[in-house]
């Protein structure tokens, strides 16, 4: 976001409503968004190089990351864990 908003201040808008359409889809079928690494599932948004990386807890939803497509994600191994 921060990059957006030094170098496209324009776009701002459109990545929070891409951001907003991609909770949207994760809260209509959380269970559609295979999992990626157990158990953590992730949704691509649109129009911009990110996923938004998200674990389902019952009925629950906890977005825990957004990276983007090249980021190493090796660090999110751990962060569904409900040890």
């Amino acid at each position: 976001m921060a990059w957006y908003l030094e170098n496209a201040p324009e776009q701002v808008e459109r990545l929070l409503d891409s951001m907003d359409a991609a909770r949207d889809m994760i809260a209509s079928n959380p269970r559609l968004h295979p999992v990626v690494k157990p158990p953590l599932r992730r949704v691509a948004l649109r129009a911009f190089p990110y996923h938004l990386w998200f674990v389902v807890e019952g009925a629950g939803i906890t977005v825990v990351a957004m990276t983007h497509f090249r980021q190493d994600t090796s660090y999110l191994a751990n962060a569904g864990d409900q040890s």
